[in-house]
Order: C-alpha cells, then structure tokens, then sequence
C-alpha cells in the first residue's frame, strides 16, 4: 500500500453484541410509534406552538428585559405565518430543531434540561428517534465521543420518560405538552 492510500475498512452486516456484563437497548426502539403519535397529536392539536410558548414564559419569567427579542424570536423562527405553506414551515421547524439539538449536544455540559426539550421539540415537529440519534452520531464528529455518550444517555432517558407517560396516560390529555414539560424539568432538574 502507498503513503496516504486509504484502505475501506471491511464491514459487517451482523450487528455487534454489546460488550459483557453491558445492558443496552437501541434508543431509536425506546419509544413506540404509537407513544410517539398520540404525544404528537397532544402537540398539534393547540394553534401555536406551546413549547416555545412555555420557554418563552420561562425566560421572561427570569429576565422581563428579554420581551422584545423573545417576541422577535417567536415571529422569526416559530411563527408558521412567515411561510407560504404549511409544508415549508413544517420543514423549517424540523430544520431548526436539527440545529439547535447538534448546537446544544456539542457544548451540553451540565444544561441536558435544554437538550432534552429539543429532544422533544425535535420529536414533536417530525423527526424520528433514529433521526435524533444520527445526528448525535455526526456531532460527535467533531466534539468527540464524550459528546455521543452523553447526548445518547440524555436521549435515552427522554425516550424511556415519554414512553412512561404514555404507557401511564389513561387519557391524551396527560400528554400535553405543559406536563411533558414540567416531566422533563423534574428529570434534569
């Protein structure tokens, strides 16, 4: 082989067991597509998007001086009214909380209570927990695998709290989003 002559490392198709005496469960099977349909459901069914809403209460609550930039924010990035169709602020929403989730992984240190309502938020607005987690695995491109590990642990524990919430909810409205929230909170305090 030359000097700088890149080999394709073989690949597998089975997949790999984890390591002895390790549990492990795939986090893109922590969450059921029904779970996951009925918490979307709770979500879209309010006329504005009530994550960001119950943020922006959270931050005004801690600094009132904050009201115009966080009423600029709402009509710039949460504002389905800024798009032709419903469709592009669909993915525009998807887009943001892609970024913001990649943002957030890479410099998390001790804030996974924010990491863990994108998780949400990213889950409520369409992307999928395999889709999460990719983007976790590309992260950790670039910030390392201290970032991967924690991220998928942050991940994990939203999935498992969610499903929880929904295997317990005798009704959807136990789904909504102020008490996800408030579930999240209690769980990254």
């Amino acid at each position: 082989m030359e000097q700088g002559q890149f080999v394709q490392p073989p690949t597998s198709t089975v997949p790999q067991e984890p390591p002895p005496g390790t549990q492990s469960q795939e986090v893109s099977g922590l969450l059921s597509c029904d779970a996951l349909r009925r918490l979307r459901s709770r979500y879209n069914d309010k006329p504005s998007d009530p994550v960001a809403e119950i943020s922006q209460k959270i931050i005004w609550g801690m600094y009132s001086q904050s009201d115009d930039l966080l009423k600029e924010m709402m009509s710039e990035f949460y504002s389905p009214q800024k798009f032709a169709r419903s469709q592009d602020f669909a993915q525009f929403a998807r887009d943001r909380e892609q970024i913001v989730i990649a943002l957030l992984a890479a410099r998390v240190g001790n804030r996974r209570m924010y990491l863990a309502v994108h998780f949400y938020w990213g889950l409520m607005v369409g992307l999928s927990p395999a889709e999460i987690a990719h983007r976790l695995l590309f992260v950790s491109f670039y910030s390392g695998i201290d970032t991967l590990t924690s991220s998928l642990e942050t991940l994990s524990a939203v999935l498992n709290t969610l499903q929880d919430l929904a295997n317990k909810a005798k009704t959807d409205d136990a789904l909504e989003p102020r008490i996800i929230m408030g579930e999240l909170k209690a769980l990254f305090p």
